[in-house]
C-alpha cells in the first residue's frame, strides 16, 4: 500500500478485506464474541431513532450526527454483519499496510467513511482556487 498518514484508504484497499471478513464473521456468527458485535450494532441501529436530513445535522455535536448514520444504515437495511465486517476490515487493512497509521482516531475515521456511505452518504470534494493562483482540493460537508 502506498497511502500516507493523513490520507484515507480507497475502496479498492479495503474491498478484499471486507469480502474476507464479512465471510468470517458469516462462518463464525455463532462464536459469541461475534454474535455480541452482530447485536451491538442491532441495538445501536435500534436506539437510533428517527432519520434527520443531512442538511439539519450541520453544527450539531458528534453524538447526535453519529445517530443520523446509525438511522441511515438501519433504514437502508445494511446487515448488522456488514458493520462489524467494516470494522475488521479496517483493522486488517491497517494491519497490511507497512506505513499505516494505527492511532484509534484514523481507525474510527475511515470506519466512520465507509459506515457513512453504506448509509447512503457521500463524501465529495471540490476544487477551490487560492490567493496564489493554486488549487486546493477540499472535503466538501
Amino acid at each position: 500500500m502506498h497511502i500516507v498518514s493523513s490520507d484515507s484508504y480507497r475502496a479498492g484497499e479495503v474491498l478484499p478485506h471486507r469480502k474476507a471478513a464479512l465471510a468470517w464473521v458469516r462462518a463464525n456468527e455463532e462464536d459469541a464474541a461475534v454474535r455480541t458485535a452482530i447485536n451491538a450494532v442491532a441495538s445501536l441501529y435500534y436506539a437510533a431513532g428517527r432519520r434527520v436530513e443531512a442538511f439539519r445535522l450541520a453544527g450539531l455535536p458528534p453524538e447526535v450526527r453519529v445517530l443520523a448514520t446509525w438511522t441511515a444504515l438501519r433504514d437502508r437495511g445494511v446487515d448488522p454483519r456488514e458493520v462489524v465486517a467494516t470494522w475488521l476490515a479496517i483493522e486488517a487493512t491497517i494491519k497490511a499496510d507497512p506505513q499505516a497509521d494505527t492511532k484509534d482516531e484514523f481507525k474510527h475515521v475511515q470506519a466512520a467513511k465507509l459506515l457513512h456511505r453504506m448509509g447512503g452518504g457521500a463524501h465529495k470534494r471540490w476544487e477551490r482556487p487560492e490567493s496564489q493562483g493554486s488549487i486546493t482540493v477540499a472535503p466538501m460537508e
